[in-house]
């Protein structure tokens, strides 16, 4: 049985996405810079950032490409992938973590363009859904009444 590796992260684009095309797939090259604050021992507040590449695939990429830039807050899940090489000089060893890229997340709503809002431009209102005529008043069924025994009826139908 595999283990789980789930990575899920939030931060703020470093620079706007390299888009690549290899082959018939399209990849996504990102860095995400995640901050964390917290408290020192003499209770002062810090923050500590982490850097993470990650890369997005096919449609995920596309997407990233079209809608994030430097700066934009960014929601991803994904899996913790280890990419290995040689050094091109020393060939020496060498490998870097990496987020492989699921699924992405805004994080924060598309500002109102400022063009788009000083123009002419008529935004059409959506259709009204027509109003359904009223329906039918049902007045619910009575329960089933069980005949009841009494005396009487039991002389009748004893003899």
């Amino acid at each position: 049985m595999s283990d789980l590796n789930l990575l899920s992260l939030s931060g703020r684009l470093v620079s706007d996405p390299q888009i690549v095309e290899a082959g018939d797939t399209t990849i996504a090259k990102f860095s995400i810079a995640s901050t964390q604050s917290f408290k020192n021992k003499n209770g002062e507040l810090q923050e500590r950032v982490l850097f993470i590449d990650a890369d997005a695939f096919g449609g995920t990429a596309t997407f990233v490409g079209k809608y994030f830039q430097k700066g934009k807050k960014i929601l991803v899940t994904g899996e913790v992938v280890q990419d290995k090489w040689n050094n091109k000089e020393t060939q020496e060893p060498r490998s870097k973590i990496c987020l492989k890229v699921k699924d992405v997340f805004f994080m924060e709503s598309a500002p109102q363009s400022t063009e788009a809002a000083e123009s002419d431009v008529e935004v059409p209102e959506p259709p009204k859904r027509p109003v359904a005529p009223p329906t039918r008043q049902v007045r619910p069924l009575a329960a089933p009444v069980a005949p009841t025994r009494t005396l009487a009826n039991r002389q009748k139908s004893a003899f």
